[in-house]
């Protein structure tokens, strides 16, 4: 029996879209026959979609892996051109820093705020109703932290600029001992009593 069920939804299906194809616009019978030729036809095609989709599939895993390799390749060059030029980045935001520090202080500040707005934009998409309202209710803890944030920011620029001078401070030292102050003389006399 259960040989014969599916061979009955076959044929069910069949009779049903014959009826379909019937019922739409009074078809006679001789298009009763193509249809049921065009459902043969739709199941063979059916049979080499199937095919062509494990086609697909190995198709879609080689397209995957090549594209992997390429965002390898590309992770690299980027990787490589990064570890040259960020030495002379950090030695030009050092030298910036100690010739011109307003300069790079507004500099450091919009680069700062303009991470604090992607970041807020997108913890805003989340909790922004919320974040609003605590932040209109709490605006005095707001303009503390501001403040205590800006002392923060100004004893770290202190703590480099003294940092800076004891190093200039050591090296200078040591080379005006090393090529402008003489050696010692030393008399070696032997004593005899």
């Amino acid at each position: 029996m259960d040989g014969a069920e599916p061979t009955r939804s076959i044929l069910d299906r069949v009779e049903q879209r014959r009826v379909d194809y019937s019922a739409v616009g009074g078809v006679g019978e001789e298009e009763k026959e193509e249809s049921t030729v065009t459902t043969a036809n739709e199941d063979r095609v059916g049979d080499s979609i199937d095919s062509a989709g494990e086609l697909n599939e190995s198709t879609n895993l080689l397209e995957f892996v090549a594209g992997l390799v390429i965002k390898a390749i590309g992770f690299q060059l980027n990787l490589f051109f990064y570890f040259i030029t960020c030495p002379f980045w950090i030695l030009y935001c050092f030298y910036m820093l100690v010739v011109d520090p307003f300069g790079a202080i507004r500099r450091g500040r919009g680069f700062i705020a303009r991470k604090l707005v992607s970041l807020w934009n997108f913890v805003g998409g989340f909790f922004g109703s919320y974040i609003d309202d605590w932040l209109k209710e709490h605006k005095t803890i707001l303009s503390l932290l501001m403040q205590f944030g800006w002392g923060l920011f100004w004893s770290c620029y202190v703590c480099v600029i003294l940092c800076g001078l004891l190093v200039f401070a050591v090296m200078l030292s040591g080379l005006l001992m090393r090529y402008l102050v003489e050696e010692p003389i030393q008399i070696r006399q032997d004593f005899e009593f």
